[in-house]
């Protein structure tokens, strides 16, 4: 619309119109039009699969808040080296340090919705780690086959870039695994540490007395 908009007023001096003179070259205007008719759909099917990955989150309720903020720092990350920021401003939107506070919150907010044993937290806690690992894969695919964007998360000069994508799934599962045994200590850590033993053995006796009366 900002674009018609700018051919119809003669508003050459937007970045929607550029430099060229868009007012009466009717299909210069619909190539441009068309282009963004095009770049809606690809970008409501990059929507759509974020969406769909938080929403598959709520199966672990207690992952959702975390795996979306995750999700948003992965893609600031790689939208600010697309754009070409120095390094030191882009190493801001470290994923890295987003998972340590998620198990944090994790150890916090699962005893509060009754994940008061460890072993309750462990598929949560994994669920990060891949959830994660999952959100760098995706953006490593991204700026693989959109090489017009220079980032970190893949080198095209090296080439072979299916078989790449391919070992990087494998070590991407692995790794997932690995943060997520390590999300899973913290997240045990703070959960005792937050939650004292008489709070405790109160949720195991609801948690116990509603299963006799089901």
């Amino acid at each position: 619309m900002a674009t018609i908009i700018s051919a119809v007023i003669r508003l050459q001096r937007t970045h929607e119109a550029g430099e060229e003179d868009l007012a009466g070259n009717w299909r210069h205007l619909a190539g441009h039009v068309f282009g963004h008719t095009v770049e809606a759909g690809v970008l409501f099917l990059i929507v759509l699969l974020l969406m769909v990955v938080v929403h598959v989150l709520w199966r672990w309720p207690v992952t959702v808040a975390p795996g979306a903020a995750l999700g948003v720092v992965v893609i600031m990350r790689f939208w600010t080296e697309a754009m070409g920021l120095q390094p030191f401003r882009t190493a801001a939107w470290s994923s890295t340090v987003l998972v340590l506070l998620s198990a944090f919150y994790l150890g916090g907010v699962g005893g509060r919705i009754g994940l008061t044993e460890a072993r309750q937290l462990l598929v949560p806690s994994l669920v990060l780690g891949w959830v994660w690992r999952f959100w760098i894969y995706l953006a490593t695919v991204f700026a693989a086959y959109v090489p017009f964007f220079k980032t970190h998360f893949f080198d095209h000069s090296r080439g072979d870039i299916p078989l790449r994508l391919l070992r990087t799934l494998g070590i991407s599962v692995v790794e997932g695994f690995i943060v997520g045994i390590f999300v899973w200590g913290i997240a045990v850590w703070i959960a005792c540490a937050t939650h004292p033993k008489d709070a405790i053995d109160a949720a195991r006796t609801s948690r116990d007395d509603s299963t006799v009366a089901s």
